[in-house]
């Protein structure tokens, strides 16, 4: 509150903050990105590396405050991989006494799913092994966000070593470090 007392006075105050670290962290991580060219490649893969896997460990926490996604997926794996049913005909509304049904956005509740089926396969999964247990499941999708990261920086790691030699501790920095995609994938 003594930082920022109109973020908690209003919501207009609460996003002027939240645009404020954003542009915050995009100088931050221009910065990062310009040094990363200016060090040996070894310690900025090593730093690269080392830091993206700590943001994502601080990030792991974070509550589930910019989207209900995160719930409407663990929903969605359990009437499939838990009580046996299709998430492509049945929506959350059918089971209201479910501890994730309060969670997920009001506009998604009557709604059957709309992802595809090889997500519906892996939430499936998850809804079998841990469905019941909000925070486990909850915790597996943010882990599966993070090793799908990590995939797509061994993805792009292969591409540049082909396409730009020399250029890939800094064109990995400008994925792995982009505020935005850290939020999106490890938030």
């Amino acid at each position: 509150g003594a930082i920022a007392p109109a973020a908690l006075a209003s919501y207009q105050g609460t996003a002027v903050l939240l645009v404020g670290l954003l542009a915050g962290q995009f100088v931050l991580y221009l910065l990062a990105v310009w040094l990363v060219g200016r060090v040996s490649r070894r310690l900025a893969l090593g730093t690269l590396l080392a830091l993206t896997a700590l943001v994502q460990a601080v990030l792991l926490p974070l509550p589930g405050v910019f989207t209900t996604d995160l719930f409407s997926y663990a929903m969605y794996g359990e009437i499939a991989g838990r009580f046996g049913g299709s998430p492509y005909v049945q929506a959350p509304s059918d089971y209201p006494n479910h501890p994730l049904y309060l969670l997920i956005n009001p506009l998604w509740r009557d709604a059957p799913s709309v992802y595809g089926p090889v997500w519906i396969a892996i939430s499936s999964l998850v809804g079998a092994t841990l469905g019941g247990q909000l925070l486990a499941e909850t915790l597996a999708y943010r882990l599966l966000a993070d090793l799908s990261h990590w995939l797509n920086l061994a993805v792009l790691w292969w591409a540049l070593r082909r396409l730009r030699p020399g250029a890939e501790p800094r064109g990995l920095a400008l994925y792995a470090w982009n505020p935005l995609v850290l939020f999106e994938f490890a938030g």
